[in-house]
C-alpha cells in the first residue's frame, strides 16, 4: 500500500506552495491601537478584528491554550491558497457537533458589511495567514450571495 501511495502523483489544483497549516505570526499591530477611539465608519481590518474576532481568538491569534478557541496561526482555513473558505466562516460561522463536543462561532453576515468583511478578512490573512491573497468587497458580495441562494434551498 506504502508504494502504491507513493506511485501517485499528488494533487494540488491551487497550486499551494506551503502547507495551509505553516502560515502567520503572533499579531502585534494591535498594540498601536490601544487607547484610540473605535470608529465603526472608519474601521480598518485590524479595529474589525479587535472589536469582533480577538475576544476569542486572541488579540495575537494564538487562540486558548486548550484550543477551545482555536488558534488563526497555522490554520488551515487561513492558510489556503484561496480565500472563500476564510471569507464564508466570517459570514456563515461555524456550528457542528464532534465526538468532543460542539464547535460554535457566530455569523458575521448580519453585523458586518461586505466592505468590512473585506477589511477583516485581509488583516487577518495578512497577519495570520497568506499576506499576498487580497480580499475585495466583490468577493464577499459574491460568497454572500450563494449562501443566501444556498439557505433558501434549505
Amino acid at each position: 500500500m506504502a508504494y502504491y501511495l507513493s506511485t501517485i502523483e499528488p494533487k494540488n489544483p491551487d497550486k499551494e506552495t506551503r502547507g495551509r497549516t505553516t502560515w502567520g505570526s503572533i499579531d502585534q499591530s494591535v498594540d498601536t491601537l490601544r487607547g484610540k477611539p473605535f470608529q465603526v465608519a472608519n474601521a480598518d481590518g485590524a479595529q474589525l478584528y479587535l472589536g469582533n474576532c480577538a475576544s476569542c481568538h486572541r488579540y495575537s491569534g494564538a487562540g486558548t491554550g486548550d484550543g477551545y478557541y482555536p488558534p488563526l496561526i497555522n490554520n488551515s482555513s487561513v492558510g489556503a491558497a484561496t480565500t472563500n473558505n476564510l471569507i464564508m466562516v466570517i459570514l456563515n460561522g461555524v456550528h457542528r457537533r464532534t465526538n468532543e463536543g460542539e464547535i460554535f462561532m457566530p455569523a458575521f453576515a448580519s453585523n458586518l458589511s461586505d466592505e468590512e468583511i473585506a477589511k477583516l478578512a485581509g488583516h487577518v490573512l495578512q497577519q495570520f495567514g497568506q499576506p499576498q491573497l487580497k480580499v475585495a468587497a466583490e468577493d464577499v458580495k459574491k460568497l454572500r450571495h450563494i449562501a443566501d441562494v444556498e439557505l433558501k434551498d434549505e
